[in-house]
């Protein structure tokens, strides 16, 4: 520390260091008071991103031939979304401004990405009926 002051005692220095320790101390302790804990929700216009991983397999069908799923999704949802591979598990980023379009964007690639499962019963509508290897 650069003293001007020749003769300043060492016990002048501690006390001087020590009250503004305390000081800082007491700053920081009203300011957790008000803000101990995050808001528990963000301005509506405020940018979000929203972290979901898929299997390393389902990369390419997020994707897309060409990256054409994953731009059509970007278009329709005004978001932007960026997959990486992280160990063997695909990291899906989202990143807008709008949640009902982030929640959008999510339905579509859990929907791209749905395994059914064995003995499970889903509610579906039939849209149309083929005649698949009738004898005829």
């Amino acid at each position: 520390m650069d003293i001007k002051i020749k003769g300043l005692k060492y016990e002048i220095l501690i006390e001087a260091l020590n009250q503004a320790k305390k000081g800082r101390l007491e700053i920081l302790e009203k300011l957790d008071d008000s803000i101990n804990k995050p808001n528990e929700t963000v301005k509506p216009h405020a940018p979000k991103m929203i972290t979901m991983e898929i299997a390393k397999d389902f990369i390419g069908l997020v994707i897309g031939p060409g990256g054409k799923n994953i731009q059509e999704l970007q278009k329709e949802s005004d978001t932007t979304i960026v997959i990486n591979e992280k160990d063997e598990v695909g990291v899906i980023e989202i990143l807008g401004v709008d949640q009902e379009k982030i929640d959008h964007a999510i339905g579509k690639i859990r929907n791209l990405i749905f395994e059914p499962v064995i003995d499970e019963v889903y509610k579906v509508n039939v849209v149309k009926i083929l005649d698949f290897w009738s004898s005829s």
